[in-house]
């Protein structure tokens, strides 16, 4: 059971989490969020989510009250700055993180910890027209997981794993949502160079890695990414490119 009283107890924000939704379980936060008119800033947590999302459609695995399953309301982004934000999301839960652990980014949404996936962010958007009506950013974090199941334990880590106790989830998401709102308010004013700041966080950088662009395994050398989030790469041939979209793959995580 999530202790609403001892989260508002630890947010020092404006706006950012000062509504919070919280539910024992739920489809998906997200979609909550997007269907839902909800105020600016405001989180919807879950104990469990049903049908959990990572990118691509794909399907995330939760635990009843042992992780952190939250989505957050934003505005003032368009399209061209979704990117953006989704790599200042991973700063700020990085920089939180790394009060307890080591742990860095796979571009461009997973948090990586001991060469497994922490956590994911998801960012989902609600058009009308051809203008952005909503931008929703989801986060899945492994806190106080013990066991995995057989199929993924070899990839997924929790807090708890690595610390060997548990993690208070309240205090952990007021921490997180602290940090996320300088972020966001930092990108929103222009002050943020998130390309310079990405060798302070990739797990990648200057190393091989395989992406997967329209179903095809490609391998090149991580060389950072631009001031827009994309990905700059370099291929055998000494060709250097940014990517906008693909999947990164666990190839060389060891």
């Amino acid at each position: 059971m999530f202790d609403k009283n001892l989260y508002y107890d630890c947010l020092d924000t404006r706006y950012l989490g000062r509504h919070l939704y919280y539910f024992r379980e739920i489809d998906s936060t997200n979609t909550f969020a997007i269907k839902n008119e909800l105020e600016v800033g405001s989180i919807v947590i879950s104990d469990v989510q049903v049908k959990g999302k990572g990118r691509s459609n794909r399907v995330w695995r939760s635990q009843s009250n042992q992780n952190l399953y939250f989505s957050c309301l934003v505005d003032g982004f368009t399209p061209e700055k979704l990117l953006q934000l989704n790599i200042v999301i991973g700063y700020s839960v990085c920089n939180v993180l790394r009060k307890y652990i080591s742990c860095c980014l796979k571009w461009p949404n997973d948090i990586i910890a001991e060469k497994r996936k922490l956590g994911g962010i998801l960012i989902e958007t609600k058009f009308s027209g051809n203008k952005i009506e909503k931008v929703v950013f989801g986060v899945g974090l492994n806190v106080n997981t013990d066991n995995f199941e057989k199929d993924i334990s070899d990839i997924a880590v929790s807090i708890k794993n690595i610390l060997g106790r548990d993690i208070c989830r309240e205090a952990l998401l007021a921490e997180l949502v602290n940090e996320l709102e300088k972020g966001i308010d930092s990108l929103k004013i222009g002050d943020y160079n998130i390309d310079r700041l990405w060798g302070n966080y990739s797990c990648f950088l200057g190393r091989d890695i395989s992406v997967t662009l329209d179903n095809v395994k490609k391998i090149f050398i991580e060389k950072g990414i631009d001031r827009l989030g994309g990905l700059i790469v370099e291929d055998n041939s000494g060709m250097i490119k940014t990517l906008y979209s693909g999947d990164v793959g666990y190839d060389f995580c060891s």
